[in-house]
């Protein structure tokens, strides 16, 4: 299973220390599952490109 959000920044989950959103079963899928933290975009133009 691949999850591909966009219009997200990466620190939009509380597994990477958000303090105020919770999201359980995203961080629940990243610690059983494969978290990539490099990503590149051939086409910069989404929120995850910008960062």
């Amino acid at each position: 299973m691949l999850i591909n959000v966009d219009q997200m920044r990466y620190d939009c989950m509380s597994i990477e220390g958000h303090p105020i959103v919770d999201t359980p079963n995203l961080d629940e899928l990243s610690r059983t599952g494969i978290r990539f933290e490099r990503a590149y975009s051939i086409t910069p133009s989404c929120v995850p490109a910008r960062l």
